[in-house]
Protein backbone atom coordinates (compact mmCIF):
# COMPACT_ATOMS: atom_id res chain seq x y z
CA UNK A 1 0.00 0.00 0.00
CA UNK A 2 1.77 3.25 -1.27
CA UNK A 3 0.37 6.24 0.62
CA UNK A 4 1.26 9.21 2.59
CA UNK A 5 -1.28 11.49 3.20
CA UNK A 6 -3.28 14.57 5.69
CA UNK A 7 -6.02 15.97 5.77
CA UNK A 8 -8.12 16.71 2.94
CA UNK A 9 -7.02 20.04 1.09
CA UNK A 10 -7.92 22.88 -1.41
CA UNK A 11 -6.27 19.79 -4.25
CA UNK A 12 -8.02 16.82 -3.05
CA UNK A 13 -11.55 18.58 -3.00
CA UNK A 14 -10.66 19.95 -6.52
CA UNK A 15 -9.98 16.51 -8.34
CA UNK A 16 -13.14 14.24 -10.16
CA UNK A 17 -14.00 11.28 -8.30
CA UNK A 18 -15.24 7.89 -9.87
CA UNK A 19 -14.95 4.89 -10.45
CA UNK A 20 -12.90 3.15 -12.80
CA UNK A 21 -13.22 2.23 -16.56
CA UNK A 22 -11.84 0.67 -19.50
CA UNK A 23 -10.39 3.72 -20.92
CA UNK A 24 -7.97 3.82 -17.65
CA UNK A 25 -6.39 0.42 -18.27
CA UNK A 26 -2.84 1.51 -19.10
CA UNK A 27 -3.08 4.69 -16.65
CA UNK A 28 -3.99 2.07 -13.60
CA UNK A 29 -1.32 0.03 -14.16
CA UNK A 30 1.27 2.69 -14.57
CA UNK A 31 0.14 4.42 -11.50
CA UNK A 32 0.74 0.99 -9.74
CA UNK A 33 3.64 0.49 -11.01
CA UNK A 34 4.84 4.09 -9.92
CA UNK A 35 3.82 2.69 -6.14
CA UNK A 36 4.55 -0.75 -5.31
CA UNK A 37 7.23 -2.60 -5.55
CA UNK A 38 4.74 -5.64 -6.18
CA UNK A 39 4.39 -6.28 -9.49
CA UNK A 40 0.39 -7.02 -9.98
CA UNK A 41 -1.00 -9.85 -13.27
CA UNK A 42 -2.15 -8.07 -16.51
CA UNK A 43 -5.46 -9.86 -14.84
CA UNK A 44 -5.60 -7.94 -12.20
CA UNK A 45 -5.53 -4.67 -14.00
CA UNK A 46 -8.13 -6.17 -16.71
CA UNK A 47 -10.41 -7.03 -13.44
CA UNK A 48 -10.15 -3.97 -11.99
CA UNK A 49 -11.76 -1.75 -15.11
CA UNK A 50 -14.79 -4.32 -15.58
CA UNK A 51 -15.47 -4.29 -11.90
CA UNK A 52 -14.89 -7.76 -11.02
CA UNK A 53 -12.13 -9.81 -9.53
CA UNK A 54 -11.17 -13.28 -8.34
CA UNK A 55 -9.68 -14.06 -5.12
CA UNK A 56 -9.05 -17.47 -3.67
CA UNK A 57 -11.67 -18.79 -5.87
CA UNK A 58 -14.29 -16.00 -4.95
CA UNK A 59 -14.99 -14.47 -7.75
CA UNK A 60 -17.19 -11.02 -7.02
CA UNK A 61 -18.09 -6.56 -7.96
CA UNK A 62 -15.05 -4.84 -7.08
CA UNK A 63 -15.45 -1.44 -5.08
CA UNK A 64 -13.19 1.33 -7.40
CA UNK A 65 -12.53 5.12 -6.86
CA UNK A 66 -10.29 7.57 -9.29
CA UNK A 67 -8.93 10.94 -7.84
CA UNK A 68 -8.71 12.29 -11.59
CA UNK A 69 -6.98 15.58 -12.77
CA UNK A 70 -8.92 16.74 -15.79
CA UNK A 71 -7.89 18.49 -18.49
CA UNK A 72 -4.15 17.63 -18.07
CA UNK A 73 -2.14 15.65 -21.23
CA UNK A 74 -4.68 13.70 -23.69
CA UNK A 75 -7.43 14.17 -21.48
CA UNK A 76 -7.15 13.81 -17.97
CA UNK A 77 -4.64 12.46 -15.24
CA UNK A 78 -4.98 9.64 -12.29
CA UNK A 79 -3.91 11.24 -9.19
CA UNK A 80 -4.79 8.49 -7.28
CA UNK A 81 -6.96 5.32 -6.41
CA UNK A 82 -8.66 2.70 -4.37
CA UNK A 83 -9.52 -1.00 -5.22
CA UNK A 84 -11.52 -3.09 -2.89
CA UNK A 85 -13.99 -6.26 -2.73
CA UNK A 86 -16.24 -7.54 -0.55
CA UNK A 87 -15.20 -11.21 0.46
CA UNK A 88 -16.71 -14.04 2.39
CA UNK A 89 -15.35 -13.89 5.61
CA UNK A 90 -14.96 -17.29 5.51
CA UNK A 91 -12.05 -16.85 2.50
CA UNK A 92 -9.32 -16.02 4.87
CA UNK A 93 -7.94 -18.64 6.56
CA UNK A 94 -4.21 -17.15 8.11
CA UNK A 95 -6.41 -15.21 10.62
CA UNK A 96 -10.63 -15.33 12.48
CA UNK A 97 -11.37 -11.86 11.42
CA UNK A 98 -14.44 -11.80 13.17
CA UNK A 99 -16.42 -12.78 16.24
CA UNK A 100 -19.65 -13.42 14.43
CA UNK A 101 -19.37 -14.63 11.14
CA UNK A 102 -22.96 -15.39 11.09
CA UNK A 103 -24.72 -11.90 11.32
CA UNK A 104 -20.93 -10.87 9.44
CA UNK A 105 -20.51 -12.86 6.99
CA UNK A 106 -18.75 -10.52 4.47
CA UNK A 107 -15.43 -8.36 4.56
CA UNK A 108 -14.12 -6.36 2.43
CA UNK A 109 -10.44 -6.34 1.32
CA UNK A 110 -8.30 -3.15 0.32
CA UNK A 111 -6.34 -4.15 -2.52
CA UNK A 112 -5.02 -1.61 -3.46
CA UNK A 113 -4.65 1.78 -2.05
CA UNK A 114 -2.20 4.71 -3.66
CA UNK A 115 -1.32 8.36 -5.11
CA UNK A 116 1.13 9.28 -7.27
CA UNK A 117 4.38 11.35 -6.12
CA UNK A 118 3.21 14.74 -7.47
CA UNK A 119 -0.18 14.46 -5.18
CA UNK A 120 1.02 13.30 -2.18
CA UNK A 121 0.33 14.78 1.29
CA UNK A 122 -2.84 16.43 -0.04
CA UNK A 123 -5.14 14.43 1.78
CA UNK A 124 -6.23 12.29 -1.49
CA UNK A 125 -5.54 8.85 -0.29
CA UNK A 126 -8.05 9.94 3.05
CA UNK A 127 -10.60 10.82 0.75
CA UNK A 128 -10.32 7.58 -1.21
CA UNK A 129 -10.15 5.74 2.15
CA UNK A 130 -12.93 7.47 3.77
CA UNK A 131 -15.41 6.44 0.20
CA UNK A 132 -14.17 2.68 0.56
CA UNK A 133 -15.10 2.78 4.65
CA UNK A 134 -18.31 4.45 3.80
CA UNK A 135 -19.10 1.65 1.30
CA UNK A 136 -18.25 -1.26 3.88
CA UNK A 137 -20.62 0.41 6.46
CA UNK A 138 -23.37 0.36 3.68
CA UNK A 139 -23.20 -3.16 3.54
CA UNK A 140 -24.29 -4.43 6.70
CA UNK A 141 -23.44 -7.32 6.33
CA UNK A 142 -19.81 -6.54 6.67
CA UNK A 143 -18.32 -6.68 9.76
CA UNK A 144 -14.36 -5.63 8.40
CA UNK A 145 -11.92 -3.81 6.54
CA UNK A 146 -8.53 -5.18 6.42
CA UNK A 147 -5.02 -4.95 4.53
CA UNK A 148 -2.05 -5.91 3.91
CA UNK A 149 1.57 -4.04 4.09
CA UNK A 150 4.48 -4.82 3.88
CA UNK A 151 6.94 -4.47 7.11
CA UNK A 152 9.26 -2.28 6.19
CA UNK A 153 6.42 0.47 5.26
CA UNK A 154 6.14 2.62 8.03
CA UNK A 155 4.12 5.45 6.30
CA UNK A 156 1.51 3.36 5.56
CA UNK A 157 1.29 1.57 8.49
CA UNK A 158 1.36 5.43 10.22
CA UNK A 159 -1.06 6.32 8.02
CA UNK A 160 -4.09 3.66 8.54
CA UNK A 161 -3.04 3.58 12.37
CA UNK A 162 -4.65 7.14 12.36
CA UNK A 163 -7.55 5.95 9.99
CA UNK A 164 -8.19 3.66 12.90
CA UNK A 165 -6.73 0.28 11.66
CA UNK A 166 -5.19 -2.07 13.84
CA UNK A 167 -2.21 -4.13 13.58
CA UNK A 168 -3.77 -7.75 14.25
CA UNK A 169 -1.25 -9.93 12.76
CA UNK A 170 1.92 -10.89 10.64
CA UNK A 171 2.12 -13.11 7.16
CA UNK A 172 5.36 -14.64 7.12
CA UNK A 173 6.77 -14.28 3.44
CA UNK A 174 3.59 -12.80 1.87
CA UNK A 175 5.41 -11.07 -0.92
CA UNK A 176 7.90 -12.12 -3.18
CA UNK A 177 9.82 -9.13 -4.78
CA UNK A 178 12.71 -8.96 -7.35
CA UNK A 179 13.79 -12.61 -5.85
CA UNK A 180 13.15 -11.76 -2.31
CA UNK A 181 10.45 -12.94 0.42
CA UNK A 182 8.93 -10.69 2.19
CA UNK A 183 6.38 -10.38 5.94
CA UNK A 184 3.53 -8.26 6.16
CA UNK A 185 1.21 -7.03 8.71
CA UNK A 186 -2.12 -7.85 8.60
CA UNK A 187 -4.47 -4.48 9.76
CA UNK A 188 -8.32 -4.63 10.23
CA UNK A 189 -11.00 -1.99 11.20
CA UNK A 190 -14.44 -3.31 12.46
CA UNK A 191 -17.56 -1.61 10.84
CA UNK A 192 -21.01 -1.87 11.70
CA UNK A 193 -20.60 -2.86 15.36
CA UNK A 194 -18.52 -5.72 14.57
CA UNK A 195 -15.70 -7.46 16.65
CA UNK A 196 -12.81 -9.17 16.64
CA UNK A 197 -12.81 -12.89 17.74
CA UNK A 198 -12.42 -13.22 21.47
CA UNK A 199 -9.69 -15.50 21.76
CA UNK A 200 -7.87 -16.40 24.60
CA UNK A 201 -5.12 -13.51 24.78
CA UNK A 202 -8.31 -11.56 24.87
CA UNK A 203 -9.71 -12.78 27.69
CA UNK A 204 -6.26 -12.33 29.63
CA UNK A 205 -5.85 -8.86 28.65
CA UNK A 206 -9.61 -8.06 29.44
CA UNK A 207 -8.73 -9.93 33.19
CA UNK A 208 -5.48 -7.83 33.42
CA UNK A 209 -7.21 -4.26 32.75
CA UNK A 210 -10.00 -5.42 35.07
CA UNK A 211 -7.42 -5.55 37.73
CA UNK A 212 -5.76 -2.69 36.92
CA UNK A 213 -8.47 -1.17 37.25
CA UNK A 214 -9.99 -2.88 40.74
CA UNK A 215 -6.38 -1.69 41.82
CA UNK A 216 -7.10 2.18 40.72
CA UNK A 217 -4.03 1.46 38.50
Amino acid sequence: MSVSSSSPTGVAEELVYRPLDKVDREEIERLHLECFPVRYSSSFYDDAVVGEHTVRDYTGPIFSLLAVKEGVGEGHKIAGAIISQFQPACNYTQYDLLDDTTKYPMVSYILTLASTSSYRRQGIATKLLSSCLSHANSNRRCGAVYLHVITYNQAAMNFYSRHGFKRVGTLMDYYFIDGKNYNAYLYVKYVNGAVPPRSMFGVIGDWFDSALSYFGL
